[in-house]
């Protein structure tokens, strides 16, 4: 070996055996892998045969105008990120059945081919169920709606729908593949099902799988699992890879644990750690990728706009909230394309991706740290063993002061000292030579060449070109702490810097503000200025025995013969944190630019005829309820309108409102029970609805005294996930009314209950508390006392006709007249099941405290079984007593009837405020050349400000949503604001449709144009 590094010497050449040339990776499943684009082998994700990270942003076409398409993907590119995630939900592309639409805003195949040419990879997302807070599901109204199949099931009549919506979508991706011509290089089968009670999810999954492959897809297929139960969520085919959704506390110290339990499992099944989805904060995210992440999904990183009716009703935490139309939970790109403050972190956590590269994606995790002790309650810490040598440690700083990690550097080099709030990737002993890939180990071992031994920055870039290694290292946002590094070179070769000779000699500091110096077998660097600094060294085979001097690059630095190999260090400081949304470039400054007049037109809904409707049948009547817009539903009492107390409305939603004769309620939110809209409180208020309303009084066709009764519900959409607390939260739900009753007597119904049963665990001796029967305790309802809990009281009444002023004249079973009743607990805590005469009618909750009970007769036994689980409050009964609401009709309005009515011409000039009167709507318009917006956005932020009003906003070619202003019972939204509007460019002038949401009406006050989203 001696004589082969002299012969070297003699030719010129470095003694260093393994020259400076970019690492390539040449591990066994990339020999295995590389005939196939995209594989997964040994627990690794491969490209082309080559390990990768892939950081995956989601942006889905629904959600932009075609014309946004390009930008957003342009400014994911620009970020780093190398995939972007695709919902494509069904009901979007089958618009009624059969009827399907792939052409301009829903062609499916010119966005991923635009991915393609941008050079993005896609996980493809076809559901047929996709969750995404949208309408439904992604599932079709009359499917959801058909009670002939069993949704997400392996029901053969559901999977043969499902099938005629994969004939159309599967052969778009299977001819986009990556390794045939596109960049899909994943795709999905359903989405979280393990939030959902699927009998079979092998049985099912495996179907939706082998139907895709009979498509052409010879990807991989994968499956996730919402709430982490991996078994209910993937299933066991073989032919399904497992992927997992994980949504840490971002501040909390548990997420390392929570990373390292879940990478463990994918060990176990030799698969690649998949994270569909995850937090979008880029702290959160090196979080992971430094736990060994493979592939991570931070959903809703570009944010978008949820057009038409297609924004679902929702349930996180709130059961009675509404998904806003603007869909943005603070990703890093906003709804009008504005780069927000934390895409300076996305860039750096994609640069240290993309530096690391395969050394990375192969790397493993370091087990002898527990993840789930980290050093105190802020801190937390976590190791990965680079594939080819080295480490990289993730160090956490969670909270309010700067916090030092002892250990983490080599000894003697200056302790890691994170600042507050901070996450750092720091490299360890990182080798800078070919040959630390497995297979290529040079005679010199892994160790030849140069070294990073250690720095207090991260490593954000590193690139290989003729010889020449570059390297950059970023210091830590809010460290003011010099940048330093630490260089080590092996037994092959020697580093000299062309400013001061043999590199080490002596400390320098030259005009570039880069100190050199040694520390022990370490040659390090430290910045001492603000900016970025560079220095060049060369690699040579010996130290001159006098100082160097020259420009860094002539032969004659090295004695006479020429250097082989350069290496370049940058040191470079942190990016300042400012999003493109900042700055003096806002056009309409922070708040918008107020209109000083717009145009205005009264107008009416362009309600379709009047039709008899079988809600039964479903019909014309279902599909009008389950699809966004608004259902009009009229129906008679059989008495006098000054008689009816209010309207107990059934099986309404999402925003609904009452009219009884000449007076109208205010509009309030119903999720699909009973909901009760009292009337006594706008019977003739001066002002109120008794001077505009415009359905008549009575109904001649019903009878002397007959009332006419409209329930008009406002469809907002179908819910996106099953929840059974109520009863709209279903995805085969429907948000028409299905039945009702005019109210004309209420009575206190709490006293003269008998206690019949007690259902309870034993005390701590054994004894089970039970109740006598000689005679039976009677009380007040739900005062009976139970000293262990949980527990289950059971009371009984009889029922007597006489409670109720009226009867409804309907024959009952005996030949009696039958009195329609319903109860009320009034500010109960606890779920109550009721039954008569011993048949199940509903359960009442705090979310539905109404129950109608049909008719009753005289004796018949009504029963209650109250279960409190820990001292709930049984609240008071109420009996309500009246009039069963029959002979419905029914009128309806799509949004798209809607839009299409809204007239281009005939406005008049008006300043605001405007003043909208209740049952006369009003068209507002805003010309297109009032839309204002800042450089780096691609449309124009509008706010409304008012009171009492629903505004259903329309461009000439999208519909924007509805915006609901102050002013309506129960309303809220989730998901994003809901407070503005976003105009894209090009889409023409906006109209709005204005209804007033109260009696008394409502008002907009100002039209705010431009400003950004973020305020």
């Amino acid at each position: 070996m001696a004589e082969a590094t002299r012969e070297r010497e003699a030719a010129g050449q470095s003694p260093c055996r393994v020259p400076l040339a970019e690492p390539k990776w040449a591990g066994p499943a990339g020999r295995e892998s590389r005939a196939r684009p995209v594989s997964c082998n040994d627990g690794l994700l491969l490209i082309d045969g080559e390990p990768r990270v892939v950081l995956c942003a989601s942006l889905f076409p629904f959600r932009l105008a075609r014309s946004q398409w390009r930008g957003r993907m342009e400014a994911v590119k620009s970020l780093g990120y190398q995939a972007i995630d695709v919902y494509l939900p069904w009901n979007v592309y089958e618009t009624a059945p059969g009827r399907w639409d792939f052409s301009e805003e829903n062609d499916i195949g010119a966005f991923l081919d635009l991915a393609a040419e941008i050079g993005l990879f896609v996980l493809a997302r076809p559901g047929p169920y996709i969750c995404s807070e949208h309408d439904g599901g992604g599932l079709p109204s009359w499917v959801a709606a058909d009670p002939d199949l069993h949704l997400r099931q392996d029901d053969p009549a559901f999977l043969e729908a499902v099938s005629s919506w994969f004939d159309r979508v599967g052969p778009i991706l299977a001819t986009r593949q990556y390794g045939q011509g596109g960049t899909v290089l994943l795709v999905q089968v359903d989405n979280e099902l393990d939030f959902f009670p699927c009998a079979d999810p092998d049985a099912y999954l495996g179907a939706l799988a082998s139907m895709l492959r009979r498509r052409g897809v010879s990807v991989p297929i994968v499956a996730c699992a919402g709430q982490g139960d991996l078994a209910r969520a993937v299933g066991r085919d073989g032919d399904i890879l497992p992927a997992v959704n994980l949504y840490p506390d971002d501040g909390s110290t548990d997420v390392e644990a929570q990373v390292a339990y879940y990478r463990r499992a994918f060990e176990r099944m030799r698969s690649p750690f998949i994270v569909t989805e995850t937090n979008r904060k880029h702290r959160t995210l090196k979080r992971l990728i430094g736990g060994g992440v493979r592939f991570a999904g931070p959903y809703l990183q570009v944010s978008g706009w949820n057009f038409g009716g297609r924004a679902s009703v929702l349930n996180w935490g709130d059961p009675e909230a509404f998904m806003s139309p603007d869909y943005d939970f603070g990703g890093v790109i906003d709804t009008v394309g504005r780069v927000r403050q934390d895409g300076v972190q996305a860039r750096r956590l994609t640069s240290i991706i993309r530096a690391l590269g395969w050394r990375l994606a192969a790397g493993q995790a370091v087990e002898g740290q527990d993840p789930g002790h980290p050093p105190d309650d802020h801190c937390s810490l976590e190791g990965l063993r680079l594939a080819g040598g080295g480490r990289l440690v993730t160090a956490s700083n969670l909270g309010d002061r700067p916090h030092s990690f002892p250990g983490i550097q080599p000894e003697g080099l200056p302790e890691t000292i994170l600042p507050p709030g901070q996450t750092q990737m720091l490299v360890r002993d990182l080798p800078l030579a070919v040959g630390t890939g497995p297979g290529q180990v040079g005679p010199d071992g892994p160790s030849a060449g140069v070294t990073l031994a250690a720095s207090s920055g991260e490593l954000t870039g590193l690139t290989y070109s003729q010889g020449c290694v570059r390297l950059e290292l970023s210091s830590c946002p809010g460290d003011e702490t010099p940048l330093w590094c630490a260089l080590k070179f092996g037994p092959g070769g020697e580093l000299f810097d062309p400013a001061i000779g043999a590199a080490g000699r002596k400390a320098s500091k030259t005009k570039d503000g880069i100190l050199t110096g040694r520390v022990g077998p370490y040659l390090t660097l430290t910045k001492g200025k603000a900016g970025s600094a560079s220095r060049v060294f060369l690699l040579g085979p010996s130290a001159p025995s006098s100082p160097l001097e020259g420009d860094g690059g002539g032969p004659d630095l090295l004695g006479g013969r020429k250097p082989l190999h350069t290496l370049v260090v940058t040191l470079k400081e942190a990016e300042e944190t400012r999003g493109s949304q900042e700055g003096d470039c806002l056009v309409g400054g922070r708040q918008g630019r107020p209109l000083e007049d717009f145009d205005v037109l009264p107008s009416h809904m362009p309600w379709s005829p009047e039709e008899a409707c079988d809600r039964n049948e479903g019909g014309v009547w279902a599909t009008c309820a389950t699809n966004p817009g608004s259902v009009c539903c009229i129906s008679t009492s059989p008495c006098p309108s000054e008689e009816v107390d209010g309207i107990l409305v059934k099986g309404a939603a999402d925003l609904v409102s009452v009219t009884c004769g000449d007076r109208r309620t205010a509009w309030k939110v119903c999720r699909g029970g009973y909901d009760w809209f009292p009337l006594d409180s706008v019977h003739g208020a001066e002002g109120s609805a008794r001077d505009t309303v415009q359905t008549p009084a009575e109904d001649p066709g019903k009878g002397e005294g007959a009332t006419r009764v409209t329930v008009t519900a406002r469809v907002w959409g179908r819910a996106n996930f099953e929840d059974g607390r109520l009863p709209v939260l279903t995805l085969d739900s429907i948000g028409g009314p299905v039945g009702g009753m005019a109210v004309t007597s209420r009575r206190d119904f709490d006293r003269g209950w008998l206690v019949t049963g007690v259902e309870c665990p034993a005390r701590a001796d054994g004894v089970r508390p039970w109740v006598g029967s000689l005679p039976q305790p009677r009380c007040p309802f739900g005062s009976w006392s139970l000293p262990v809990w949980p527990q289950t009281v059971t009371y009984a009444k009889i029922f007597h006709a006489g409670w109720g002023r009226s009867l409804s004249g309907s024959e009952g079973q005996k030949g009696q007249t039958a009195l329609v009743a319903a109860l009320h607990i009034q500010d109960g805590g606890c779920r109550v099941e009721v039954r008569v005469n011993g048949r199940p009618v509903g359960t009442m909750t705090p979310l539905q405290p109404y129950l109608g009970l049909g008719g009753l007769h005289d004796g018949d036994r009504l029963e209650a079984a109250v279960h409190r689980e820990w001292g709930e409050a049984t609240g008071r009964m109420q009996l309500l007593t009246g009039h069963e609401l029959s002979g419905w009709t029914m009128r309806s309005c799509s949004l798209d009837r809607l839009g299409a009515s809204l007239p281009s011409a005939s406005y008049a000039s008006a300043k605001p405020p405007l003043k909208v009167e209740t049952g006369v709507g009003a068209c507002l318009l805003v010309p297109s050349r009032r839309m204002v917006h800042g450089p780096g956005a691609d449309g124009t932020v509008v706010r409304l400000q008012g009171q009492g009003l629903m505004a259903t906003a329309f461009t000439d070619h999208l519909c924007l949503g509805r915006l609901v202003m102050p002013g309506v019972e129960g309303f809220s939204t989730g998901g994003g604001r809901g407070d503005y509007l976003v105009v894209p460019d090009g889409q023409g002038d906006l109209r709005l449709y204005l209804e007033a949401t109260g009696p008394a009406g409502g008002s907009l006050d100002a039209i705010l144009v431009g400003g950004p989203v973020d305020r």
